[in-house]
């Protein structure tokens, strides 16, 4: 007697995928967003402050108590600020990927403060954020939502 296979089908479909694309380049789109705004944002000026992120990104710390703090002798005019953009996410074959930058037309030192690999000694010990870190310390959250929009549209 030969062998039968029969597939095995599901009464339903699993995920219902009408409209889940959209929703998950919304969540995308949230997370570069909040990214670039995080990167946009300059560390304190004071010696003594460390990074923020997030909603608490506004809050430097002020001048320690007993402790004398310096301020950095340069002038900031927000042009590495206003070099970071986003592009909304699209798909590429069977991805969903945004696009975040910062513009060295605008900003051509933007790798020396801004960027992981490339960010000099001073720029660290200045509590600049990389681009890496930012999304390092934003994405548990963009990850849960995306998986929350996912569950939800489970059939």
């Amino acid at each position: 007697m030969p062998l039968q296979m029969r597939a095995i089908v599901p009464t339903h479909p699993l995920i219902n995928t009408v409209g889940l694309e959209s929703k998950l380049k919304a969540e995308l789109d949230i997370f570069a967003s909040e990214a670039v705004k995080d990167l946009k944002t300059y560390p304190s000026q004071l010696s003594e402050s460390k990074p923020v992120y997030g909603k608490a990104r506004h809050k430097y710390k002020t001048r320690p108590a007993g402790r004398r703090v310096l301020r950095s002798g340069y002038k900031r005019t927000g042009t590495l600020g206003r070099s970071w953009s986003w592009i909304p996410a699209v798909r590429v074959g069977n991805e969903l990927i945004a696009k975040i930058g910062s513009s060295g037309n605008v900003a051509p030192y933007n790798v020396h403060v801004q960027h992981g690999p490339t960010q000099t000694r001073d720029m660290k010990r200045r509590n600049w954020p990389t681009d890496t870190s930012i999304m390092r310390s934003l994405w548990p959250k963009a990850k849960a939502r995306v998986m929350q929009v996912i569950w939800a549209s489970r059939g």
